[in-house]
């Protein structure tokens, strides 16, 4: 009796970590620019600590990540919804 094996999921091997890193570097410069905008825009309407230049790096620098993490988290979630369709077996 022969074992069948299911086909190599497609997010197997070198291809598919390159297209992430560069996915990952493009969203990091969308991210990083949004976040420098809207840091600019809302630092002057804020709180005194927001114009404290130590704040401003850790924000400058914690905000574009954390939105990474979003991004990919809801790419995964899409992902899933599309390859695993409901109702059927």
């Amino acid at each position: 009796m022969r074992i069948l094996r299911k086909p190599a999921a497609s997010r197997d091997g070198c291809g598919y970590l390159i297209t992430t890193c560069f996915f990952t570097c493009v969203f990091l410069l969308i991210n990083g620019r949004l976040a420098y905008v809207f840091y600019h825009w809302l630092a002057p309407r804020g709180p005194e600590l927001m114009l404290h230049p130590r704040f401003t790096q850790f924000a400058l620098f914690v905000t574009p990540v954390l939105m990474l993490v979003v991004e990919w988290y809801l790419a995964d979630v899409f992902v899933q919804r599309l390859s695993h369709p409901r109702g059927g077996k």
